[in-house]
């Protein structure tokens, strides 16, 4: 027996004690056949039918996932992409179900590995939490997105830790340094801006050649 959300639970129990395996799901006072197995409906044995009840639940929880995808990734970027370690165990249990880690667990972000990973969320988390898309972007023209890179790749003394190095391009209130690797990670995500912009701005200068 398996116990479900909402005081609910799953269960598999044999037809007369020595027939085929049935899996049911119970919710308080109802309880419902929850998957068909080649038998009359039951399995050949309890670990049969245990696990085709798994596979129904995690198909399940894929569709949910699925439907509310962008409130999941929304959510989980806002927590710094999973680094509490508790979507990392829940992306486990739900193996390729993540749309963002693949199976993975996200256990590269939780363990210190994933570099290219991480930075990739921290673009996508840059375009869809903080709004700065290519529109955005494309207005810093004088290569400040490098420059920023530039500053939170600089090792600092904790000291000085708050104060924006020299060449920092924007206000203060911009500079937001956080650990180490949080820092280098948003210093990818930057030049992976700037590189987006110079190249947009290459085919926006070729079609004007062209025309």
């Amino acid at each position: 027996m398996a116990k479900a959300p909402l005081f609910g639970y799953f269960i598999c129990e044999p037809w007369n004690g020595d027939g085929p395996w049935f899996g049911y799901a119970s919710f308080l006072t109802s309880r419902a056949r929850f998957v068909q197995g080649p038998l009359d409906g039951g399995f050949q044995t309890a670990e049969e039918a245990m696990a085709a009840v798994d596979a129904k639940v995690l198909r399940g929880a894929r569709e949910v996932l699925e439907r509310n995808r962008d409130a999941f990734l929304s959510d989980i970027r806002e927590e710094g992409f999973a680094t509490s370690g508790a979507e990392a165990r829940w992306c486990e249990d739900m193996e390729d179900a993540c749309p963002c880690c693949g199976g993975s667990g996200h256990r590269g972000d939780v363990a210190g590995t994933g570099g290219a990973a991480a930075v990739a969320a921290e673009r996508r988390r840059q375009i869809e939490v903080e709004g700065w898309t290519p529109e955005h972007d494309d207005q810093h023209r004088d290569g400040e997105m490098a420059a920023a890179a530039a500053c939170y790749c600089q090792p600092r003394h904790p000291a000085h830790y708050q104060i924006p190095p020299a060449g920092w391009p924007w206000d203060r209130d911009w500079w937001k340094p956080k650990t180490a690797r949080e820092n280098l990670v948003r210093a990818g995500a930057l030049i992976a801006a700037e590189i987006e912009r110079l190249d947009r701005a290459a085919i926006k200068q070729e079609g004007r050649e062209d025309g």
